[in-house]
């Protein structure tokens, strides 16, 4: 017995006894009923015999007892209730409520009573023999899993219940029953999330290939998953062609409706949607037409179209007269049929031989029955063989064939005479029309027979009165039969620009736009139907150089080449781009005491200008200050020694002396505090031009000669020793050292202190040294056409001009600006194509 609660665990109820546990005519108690509590019950024997729990009871009364000899057999419990009876001992299974009575008792055992399985999966015991143990298996409730004699391992894959939306990837890490809601959703753009559907935005405009047509954009209003097929393709060439969910219709070939004729080619140049009717038929014979069908030649009765003993001819043989081809019965050649074979016996009405409006008959249709039909007029008269003579006016229709103001007349009113009813005009009866409306106005106005500007009236429309309308121009002058004659002056427009005079030499309205626009500055500027280009300012087109100022004083058309370029500096020139220069040494300072020389002083040059020590030539530095002094004892070359740098220039290197305490030294080196000193100038070595210098007294052949001043008290010309190796050499500053220069024979190259590099091209023009001054420290090398390049030192910076003209045995003219604006006057001088200004420096 099963009981259920609300709000707890039920309490079950077990009655063992009910199964009837116990043998005959015992008495069974169940001591307690609670589903935990089992083989408690107890057996009793009649008349409070004896009594066993969980068991049948073993009632003795006297007699033999059938256990006696194990019937029941092993696993079993034998009981005999009564001995003094035979077959009635009860086996009883051994743990179990099995009982039989007289034979063994069949034992069952449930492996699922001891609810192997955990929660959450379900139970079965497929054999419950005793003989069959632990055979049960355990089954997921949740998820999926089986296991025989033992817990499953119960799987969940949440995927397959495609908990993700519409092109999502599901993928769950772990499908143990345990562990729900891991799963991921991920979109085909990444997005992704955990334990649902992932929010994924699809622009399906975006798709490949691309959904619109080429020539075509796409537009995707929503672009969430859920909202699909919603994309819009838009012509490119017509924004009102659109298609919602696939490809717009952006062209029509017209061919495709199959627009001409049987055997005619199609071809539509243009398929725009508004490009209609322009395709082309071709008939195989070259034959074509424009927006519809050609017109061929076909002939049909080349199908042989008629039946036999027929003969087939075809009227009308072009492409668009089908269906018109006529069968005749050779036997009898009246007999014929239109677009299809003839009936050679006939039904003569079939000819239509009749009268318009009349009914036909033919009693006898047989080929041998000719001329029996019978023609009735609506009248009721009737012929034989024939139309019938019937009467129709055609004036008498429903619709009036003549218009409005107009009378009609039919002269022969036989239905045999159609077509010849006459329309008359009643305002003018000699307008008369056959078979249709007559024409009895005529507006000469519709032909536009009045000139531009002008209006018509016709005050008589009468088809007899003509040239009666009459020109009116808006300035009212007027002409009757044909255009008046106005006159029209285009400058009262004011077309012309300002300062500009305006003339139209024909004023009449059939001559437009031939005014004429005059310069008022300059009348020879004009120009017809439009203003007149009087000024030109040359500055608009730029024509000046960088840094330069320009300025147009006379911007006339006529005048050009009059603009003036200037200089920051002041240099101008007229007519084209002036040649301004920057010496940078004016505008950037060196080291103190330094000397600044710029080599190319064009404004498009810079930055190259070089500062050079003034006690050491050699040592310079581009585009700023030099580094001239080095006292190489700062570096405590000498130890505890004394040390002395006579030369702290910077290109002398190791000529500091390092003294012993006993007076040795040496040069560039410790010295030789044991070593014995010598002074080898003693010995006289140099010769008699030559002075006489021992650097280290502790080393053999250690003494320099260096030549004696051949040119006044302390001056030395350096160029004496030929340091430039065989180049031309100039020493302008003879109390100065390493000053000297060097200048290639055969290139523009040169140097300050040390031979030039011949192959860099870059310094004076080759020359020869025509002479020197020493008093001004003036180099003069001789150039073509007598002008002159020199070095001049001045202020303590060395100038290197670009040209001079020779002017006088004592005069150097600078035709350069490199040393400032001109003076008050300057004269010009011609060097090569450009004009210098230059004044005198004397030397």
């Amino acid at each position: 017995m099963v009981t259920s609660r609300v709000g707890g665990p039920a309490v079950c109820v077990i009655d063992e006894c009910a199964a009837q546990p116990c043998g005959a005519q015992q008495t069974c108690v169940d001591a307690s009923t609670k589903a935990s509590s089992k083989k408690d019950y107890t057996c009793q024997c009649p008349m409070n015999g004896p009594t066993k729990v969980g068991g049948v009871a073993i009632c003795s009364t006297g007699g033999t007892d059938e256990c006696g000899t194990n019937p029941c057999g092993a696993g079993q419990t034998c009981t005999d209730p009564n001995t003094q009876s035979t077959d009635d001992y009860v086996c009883q299974c051994d743990g179990g409520t099995e009982t039989a009575t007289g034979k063994p008792a069949t034992c069952l055992f449930d492996d699922c009573s001891a609810n192997p399985c955990p929660a959450g999966q379900q139970c079965s015991d497929p054999n419950k023999s005793k003989t069959s143990l632990n055979d049960y298996t355990c089954t997921c409730t949740t998820g999926v899993g089986t296991k025989v004699n033992g817990p499953a391992t119960c799987t969940v894959d949440e995927c397959l219940a495609s908990p993700c939306g519409m092109n999502q990837m599901c993928n769950d890490p772990d499908t143990t029953s345990t562990n729900l809601f891991d799963y991921t959703c991920t979109c085909t753009n990444g997005v992704k999330a955990t334990g649902g559907a992932a929010i994924c935005d699809k622009d399906e405009c975006k798709a490949t290939p691309p959904p619109c047509g080429a020539g075509q954009s796409c537009n995707d209003p929503d672009t969430s998953y859920t909202k699909q097929h919603d994309f819009v393709c838009t012509c490119d060439n017509d924004s009102s062609l659109k298609q919602t969910d696939g490809p717009a219709t952006c062209t029509i070939d017209e061919c495709l409706r199959t627009p001409c004729g049987a055997g005619q080619t199609c071809k539509d140049p243009n398929t725009a949607v508004n490009a209609i009717k322009d395709f082309t038929c071709t008939c195989a014979n070259g034959v074509m037409a424009t927006g519809g069908a050609a017109t061929c030649d076909y002939d049909e009765c080349t199908a042989n179209p008629c039946g036999p003993d027929q003969s087939c001819a075809d009227p009308n043989i072009a492409y668009t007269s089908q269906h018109d081809f006529v069968c005749t019965c050779d036997s009898n050649t009246t007999l014929k049929q239109v677009d299809g074979p003839a009936t050679c016996q006939y039904n003569e009405c079939d000819m239509s031989p009749c009268g318009m409006g009349q009914t036909c008959a033919d009693p006898d249709t047989s080929l041998n029955s000719r001329k029996d039909f019978t023609c009735t007029c609506a009248n009721g008269v009737k012929a034989t063989g024939g139309a019938a003579t019937c009467d129709y006016d055609e004036c008498t229709d429903t619709s009036p064939p003549c218009g409005a103001g107009q009378s009609c007349v039919d002269p022969d009113t036989s239905y045999t005479k159609q077509h010849d009813y006459i329309c008359t005009c009643d305002n003018d009866p000699a307008q008369k029309q056959v078979d249709g409306p007559a024409t009895c106005e005529l507006n000469e106005c519709d032909r536009s027979p009045c000139g531009m500007g002008q209006t018509c009236e016709d005050h008589n429309k009468s088809v007899r009165v003509l040239k009666d309308f009459t020109c009116t121009c808006t300035n009212g002058a007027k002409a009757t039969g044909g255009a008046a004659t106005c006159d029209y002056d285009e400058c009262q427009d004011v077309p012309c620009g300002a300062n500009q005079t305006c003339s139209d030499p024909d004023t009449s309205f059939l001559q437009q736009n031939d005014y004429i626009c005059t310069c008022d500055n300059d009348n020879t500027l004009k120009q017809v139907d439009g203003p007149a280009t009087c000024y030109i300012n040359e500055c608009d087109l730029s024509p000046c150089g960088d840094n330069q100022t320009c300025s147009d004083h006379n911007v006339s058309v006529h005048s050009l080449k009059d603009f003036i370029c200037l200089c920051d500096n002041g240099v101008r020139a007229t007519g084209g781009s002036a040649p301004c220069l920057l010496d940078e040494c004016t505008v950037n300072s060196c080291g103190a005491g330094q000397i600044c020389l710029d080599i190319d002083t064009k404004y498009t040059s810079q930055h190259d200008y070089k500062c050079i020590c003034p006690e050491d030539r050699r040592t310079e530095q581009v585009d700023g200050p030099a580094v001239c002094v080095i006292d190489e004892c700062k570096g405590g070359p000498c130890g505890e020694q004394a040390c002395e740098d006579k030369d702290m220039r910077a290109s002398s290197r190791g000529d500091f002396v390092c003294t012993c305490d006993s007076g040795a030294s040496a040069v560039g080196r410790k010295a030789d505090c044991t070593a014995v000193e010598v002074d080898e100038c003693e010995a006289m070595p140099c010769n008699a031009t030559e002075t006489c210098a021992d650097y280290d007294r502790t080393t053999a052949n250690t003494f320099v000669c260096s030549p004696k001043p051949t040119q006044g008290p302390g001056m030395l010309d350096e160029c004496l020793s030929d340091p430039c190796v065989g180049q031309i050499c100039f020493d302008s500053n003879r109390t100065g050292l390493m000053d000297y220069v060097c200048s290639c024979n055969n290139s523009e190259a040169y140097a300050v202190g040390k031979p030039a590099d011949c192959s860099s091209g870059s310094g004076f023009p080759a020359a020869a040294i025509i002479g020197t001054s020493a008093a001004s420290g003036v180099l003069c090398v001789g150039l073509a056409a007598a002008a002159w390049l020199y070095l001049q030192r001045k202020k303590d910076h060395l100038y290197i001009s670009d040209l001079y003209s020779y002017s006088g045995e004592t005069n150097l003219e600078l035709a350069s600006p490199e040393f400032g604006s001109p003076g008050p006057s300057p004269e010009a001088t011609e060097v090569g194509s450009n004009a210098y200004y230059h004044e005198s420096f004397s030397v």
